[in-house]
């Protein structure tokens, strides 16, 4: 598309020869279509090469015009795609080596060697530019393989040359081949495919790109919200270790201290051990300094753990120490005499 019509003017659509001569009916019904569609008139331009309708297109003497897949690529920053034909399903093509059918020997173009070949077109990809490439591949020249070229100017009148045998060879667009062997069997079957290249495509229309590029979208945006939330809570527990870790640095500097100063390393041992064996604790552990020390005795030595474990009280191994806990809860520091 090169510029947009006047509003009162017929829509002028240029047609390449890609479009068969006997395409009459198909053409009166798609312009029916179109112009019930966009309510304007709609006048189809037809010319004999790609380059007539490309000179039409870039001089602005058409609206919209479908052309090979090569003028687009050398014009592209002249044109913007509208939309590419599906062919089998898909918006891409090949190029197809025929030979006539009473051929049985050509298996590849190498075996074309010295022969006459038919192109269709200077600007077609399918129908001049791969066979020529194909041929460089193999380290030939496409100028002295053939004895003798021509151009037919239209991928139809390819077919009709080498099922006349007025060619040995040619290169034909995969739908026109298709499209002739499905209405006019009788001119594809005086012909046999050799080679099919590689496909070819333009850029995906509209209809292919918006969904692609939608779940494209989709999948990176998926995937940045997963990695974000992968990151978010791997930073989140990262602190919350480290405040943990040092929660329990500062309780365990502040209740180690005593025992370590005291050469107690056995109560030591039971404070770091005690988070797997919690247990109510004794009230007369709960105050500052041992029970030794408010009965007026100075003097600390290691308890066995075994026998007095931290949370338990030693009162409950009976004797005087039941008697002191006794004393202590109702006041009295005074040991009880037995």
């Amino acid at each position: 598309m090169c510029v947009e019509a006047q509003t009162n003017a017929a829509v002028r659509i240029g047609l390449s020869p890609v479009f068969l001569d006997d395409q009459l009916s198909f053409l009166n019904d798609w312009r029916d279509y179109l112009q019930g569609r966009i309510g304007r008139a709609v006048r189809f331009v037809q010319r004999g090469s790609y380059r007539e309708i490309m000179d039409l297109l870039l001089e602005q003497k058409l609206d919209f015009a479908w052309i090979c897949g090569y003028p687009y690529v050398r014009h592209k920053a002249k044109l913007r795609l509208l939309a590419v034909p599906l062919s089998e399903g898909r918006p891409q093509y090949q190029s197809y080596l025929i030979v006539p059918a009473a051929d049985k020997a050509t298996n590849s173009i190498l075996d074309l060697r010295g022969k006459v070949f038919a192109y269709s077109d200077p600007d077609s990809n399918s129908g001049f530019l791969y066979p020529r490439y194909a041929l460089m591949q193999l380290k030939e020249n496409p100028d002295r393989f053939f004895s003798k070229t021509f151009f037919t100017w239209a991928h139809r009148k390819i077919v009709e040359a080498v099922g006349s045998n007025l060619a040995q060879g040619g290169a034909v667009d995969s739908y026109v081949w298709e499209t002739l062997h499905l209405y006019h069997p009788e001119l594809t079957g005086r012909t046999r495919i050799v080679e099919k290249s590689p496909y070819f495509g333009h850029d995906l229309s509209f209809r292919y790109k918006i969904p692609l590029r939608g779940s494209v979208l989709v999948l990176i945006t998926a995937f940045m919200v997963t990695a974000s939330l992968i990151v978010r809570e791997y930073d989140e527990l990262r602190q919350d270790l480290a405040t943990t870790s040092g929660h329990l640095g500062r309780v365990l500097a502040n209740t180690l201290v005593a025992p370590l100063v005291h050469d107690d390393p056995w109560r030591a041992y039971e404070i770091i051990n005690s988070a797997r064996d919690p247990g109510p604790v004794a009230p007369e552990l709960t105050g500052r300094g041992r029970a030794g020390d408010r009965c007026g005795v100075s003097g600390f030595g290691p308890s066995p753990p075994r026998l007095f474990p931290i949370g338990r009280s030693p009162a409950s191994q009976g004797g005087a120490l039941y008697g002191l806990r006794s004393a202590m809860l109702e006041g009295n520091a005074r040991p009880s005499k037995e």
